[in-house]
């Protein structure tokens, strides 16, 4: 299994449109952190930022799947706020072709 971090959101389900709620990534620091849109989180424990380049974008993966069966991703910008922290975009993407 491996380390990852949680994303406070609530999503509906494109499929079913029940609540989704918990989901994870492994784009961030991966230190079992609770991140949440709109607030900044450390840069310098992210690994090697370059990785956070998603379709030339400087983003954020989160996946969940819900009680339906769809796996719903999403993606949220990761705005640099100083050097070494950035800002979880409040702006996400569902994406319809996960992965």
């Amino acid at each position: 299994m491996g380390t990852y971090d949680h994303v406070e959101i609530e999503i509906e389900c494109p499929k079913c449109g029940k609540i989704v709620s918990d989901f994870q990534t492994k784009d961030g620091p991966r230190q079992f952190l609770y991140l949440r849109p709109g607030l900044p989180f450390d840069l310098s424990y992210m690994n090697n930022p370059n990785d956070y380049y998603h379709n030339r974008e400087f983003c954020l993966v989160a996946y969940d799947y819900c009680e339906c069966g769809r796996e719903i991703v999403i993606r949220f910008p990761l705005i640099p706020v100083t050097c070494n922290k950035v800002l979880l975009g409040s702006k996400y993407e569902i994406l319809e072709d996960p992965r």
